[in-house]
């Protein structure tokens, strides 16, 4: 499915991780439901927990089994992006997906 027939939300979250993925030259974002208000603060979009975990379920992607370590990225308010260690049941994307998916997004 391209990216003209995504939703907004689906299209902010995926635009704010090529951002990341371009920003610190990675193929693969692992992130928690709790990470992504910050990756989409940015845009004026309503959303709710519920709206992100379907997103993620119409992408195909599930949860670690168990919690794990991973790198968490935010944005600032002046749009740098900061990365630090966390622990949780994170998902994992992968530029191949994206480039799949919102290959109009991909620089």
């Amino acid at each position: 499915m391209k990216a003209n027939n995504r939703n907004e939300l689906e299209l902010e979250i995926a635009s704010s991780i090529i951002e990341i993925m371009d920003n610190q030259v990675i193929d693969i974002v692992r992130f928690c439901i709790k990470d992504l208000p910050s990756l989409i603060t940015r845009s004026k979009i309503n959303y709710s927990k519920s709206m992100l975990r379907e997103v993620l379920k119409n992408w195909n992607l599930s949860p670690e089994k168990n919690s794990l370590s991973y790198k968490r990225y935010s944005f600032t308010s002046d749009g740098h992006i900061y990365d630090n260690r966390d622990k949780g049941r994170y998902y994992t994307i992968t530029k191949e997906f994206l480039t799949e998916n919102f290959d109009d997004l991909m620089n």
